[in-house]
């Protein structure tokens, strides 16, 4: 898929400029031949700036209610650009949900989802994955908005706040 640049713009594989984000830059699996679980190189984030520290303390707030840990696995995976590595922030392998916590709505967390957690996780555990966006802060009404994972549907969902 082509995508237009602004002039002076390059891009380089395995990154690509979302149509509908303006100049960020997101990972994204193409044509994926293997992925395996791995170690969480990164198991204990902190954070630089105070929107970062912000965002995962929001994350950990997240996983309390959820009674769950951040993922201690990672999927290592190699697709058309070579190996690379994705953390997802949550995964209920059981009830195969990955969940992705964002301060702030963004659509590179549905990217994220769409695009790199649910296809991999897909590939390493074959079955109907749900992806759930839990965010504190929303503009507009995001739908399919549920209160708790269990409700969670066929695709992507939405979570507003503190799940229940």
């Amino acid at each position: 898929m082509s995508l237009p640049l602004r002039a002076g713009a390059r891009l380089y594989p395995p990154f690509y400029l979302t149509p509908r984000l303006s100049g960020q830059l997101l990972r994204k699996v193409e044509n994926l031949s293997s992925a395996c679980w791995a170690p969480n190189p990164f198991p204990a984030a902190k954070g630089r700036t105070p929107a970062q520290k912000k965002g995962l303390a929001f994350e950990r707030a997240v996983g309390k209610r959820l009674g769950l840990t951040p993922s201690a696995q990672a999927v290592k995976f190699v697709d058309a650009f070579g190996e690379s590595l994705a953390i997802p922030d949550f995964i209920l392998l059981e009830k195969k949900i990955v969940v992705e916590v964002k301060l702030s709505f963004t659509l590179s967390g549905v990217d994220q989802l769409e695009l790199l957690y649910l296809p991999l996780l897909r590939k390493l555990v074959p079955g109907d994955w749900r992806g759930v966006l839990v965010c504190k802060f929303w503009k507009g009404e995001p739908r399919p908005l549920i209160s708790k994972l269990d409700d969670a549907g066929p695709g992507l969902s939405f979570l507003l706040g503190l799940p229940h």
